[in-house]
């Protein structure tokens, strides 16, 4: 409220067509921007797919996946594997199954897997 108030009673809104036409425009313009200029090092360099066994909050074994290029680290997702053995064959389809649905496959330039072991 301290804010609207600094703005004072000679504000105008405006108006309905100037947000749905040209204020919406330039946003969208701000946001390809964006989008571009993490994109741009991600085709130049490519991005590293990582992949990390851990335990949710519910105790439950969870595989996580994040996709990391120099500018941006994207989490991609946590699936749940209980019941599942979790064994080289089950993270490598993960791993495959999220590169190929990727528009582009190629921008994987290597994957990193944790495969430390705990002791008893």
């Amino acid at each position: 409220m301290q804010t609207v108030a600094k703005v004072g009673e000679g504000y105008t809104a405006p108006s309905r067509h100037k947000v749905g036409g040209p204020m919406l425009l330039e946003e969208r313009d701000r946001v390809r921007y964006d989008i571009k200029k993490f994109s741009d090092p991600v085709s130049r360099f490519g991005s590293t797919v990582v992949s990390d066994g851990a335990t949710d909050k519910y105790k439950r074994p969870v595989n996580n996946l994040l996709d990391c290029s120099p500018e941006v680290v994207e989490f991609v997702s946590s699936r749940d594997c209980t019941g599942k053995v979790k064994d080289k064959e089950f993270i490598a389809n993960e791993v495959i199954d999220y590169i190929l649905s990727l528009p582009n496959p190629f921008k994987i330039v290597q994957v990193l897997m944790d495969n430390a072991t705990r002791g008893s």
